[in-house]
């Protein structure tokens, strides 16, 4: 198939998408007025938007390239403003919380058992769920000796029944796909990676309590709901909040462009209790607020 390009008439409003070959010939044009939306091909053309948005794109009277997001974040402006004179809003910011899943039986915010949870509201593409060293070290506090947690999106397979152990297969998560975390009691140290399928990514990260300061995370959907990136580092030079997931230095693992279009996504997590650990995980002293997300930068 011919090389497109992408001509768009007005950034913050275009009253049309033209799509063009590198001859000059109009391929597609979307216009709308205040009730439709008109879509009309031209030079026979026949091919899936959805896939073939994915060329090298330009604004009319701009040089340069721009990314896949700006252009569906631009066409969905442009579909939304048939109805409304403002842009597509983003999610209200509602604050995470825990929500208990079981199996286990609380008592209160405790539980003696292996059990799941979720995070109260999904995560939504084009936005980074942001594990700082104060929640990892929160976690590792709480998790118990020899004990691990983990956390992903949540699977078309998840069921409470579910065992989540690193060795295992990990079912529930989307991809097989979790961040790790295990207390090593007798080095007082904590133990993080990257799992697919059980198996770490990337190798993994051994620190001491003293530098569990270092420690940063995140798991985010690509604006095109295409990608999972997934990340963790020990290093100062990454923040998880700024650092885009291509400069990120430490482990890091991505589903590449798998056009899956997740519009949003569960978190889910799993306290696996080591057998000879007799203490409680209270969940209760783990923050989780508004804090925990930003947009994917």
């Amino acid at each position: 198939m011919s090389k497109l390009n992408l001509f768009i008439l007005n950034i913050m409003f275009p009253t049309a998408l033209s799509v063009y070959d590198v001859s000059g010939e109009k391929h597609l044009q979307i216009t709308h007025d205040a009730d439709y939306c008109h879509i009309h091909s031209f030079q026979n053309t026949n091919f899936h938007l959805n896939n073939d948005i994915h060329v090298p794109t330009k604004y009319e009277n701009e040089t340069g390239y721009i990314n896949v997001a700006d252009e569906l974040r631009i066409l969905k402006n442009m579909i939304n403003s048939l109805t409304s004179s403002e842009p597509e809003s983003e999610p209200e910011p509602n604050d995470f919380s825990w929500n208990h899943l079981g199996p286990a039986t609380a008592t209160g915010t405790s539980i003696s058992q292996k059990s799941w949870f979720d995070l109260s509201r999904p995560l939504y593409d084009g936005k980074r769920f942001i594990l700082d060293s104060s929640f990892i070290t929160q976690i590792y506090n709480e998790m118990g000796d020899w004990s691990d947690f983990h956390i992903g999106l949540k699977g078309d397979d998840w069921n409470n029944t579910s065992v989540s152990n690193y060795y295992s297969t990990p079912y529930g998560y989307v991809f097989g796909l979790k961040l790790r975390f295990y207390k090593n009691a007798a080095q007082n140290a904590n133990i993080m990676s990257i799992t697919l399928d059980g198996n770490a990514q990337n190798s993994f990260y051994m620190d001491p309590e003293v530098n569990l300061y270092r420690l940063k995370g995140f798991i985010e959907i690509t604006d095109n709901g295409n990608r999972l990136n997934f990340a963790l580092s020990n290093s100062l030079s990454d923040n998880a909040t700024t650092t885009t997931y291509n400069n990120w230095t430490g482990k890091k693992y991505t589903t590449f462009d798998i056009q899956r279009n997740f519009t949003s996504k569960d978190i889910i997590a799993y306290w696996s209790k080591a057998g000879n650990y007799s203490g409680t995980f209270d969940w209760s002293n783990i923050t989780l607020d508004a804090s925990n997300e930003t947009d994917v930068p």
